[in-house]
């Protein structure tokens, strides 16, 4: 449970997720129809951003704290999918 990836499934606070279906049929024809690449894409996701900011790094943007490093990171990260986020 010490991995990064375990991040994708935690939230710093009680929380219910409410999704409308058409939402996540458009999410999921976003990553070619593939619903499994939304989960490999956070993995990746955090990954990187252990690599960049270490495994406190990764606790502080869970919390909100390291919002302006993100929208960078954002930038020069490219997922399961070829494209990059940015």
């Amino acid at each position: 449970f010490d991995e990064v990836d375990n991040y994708t499934n935690r939230s710093p606070y009680p929380m219910i997720h409410i999704l409308r279906e058409k939402d996540v049929e458009n999410a999921v024809d976003l990553m070619g129809g593939d619903s499994e690449k939304v989960w490999k894409r956070n993995v990746e996701l955090f990954q990187k951003f252990e690599e960049d900011f270490g495994r406190e790094g990764v606790e502080m943007i869970i919390e909100g704290k390291k919002l302006t490093e993100i929208k960078e990171l954002f930038s020069n990260v490219t997922t399961s999918t070829g494209k990059s986020e940015g």
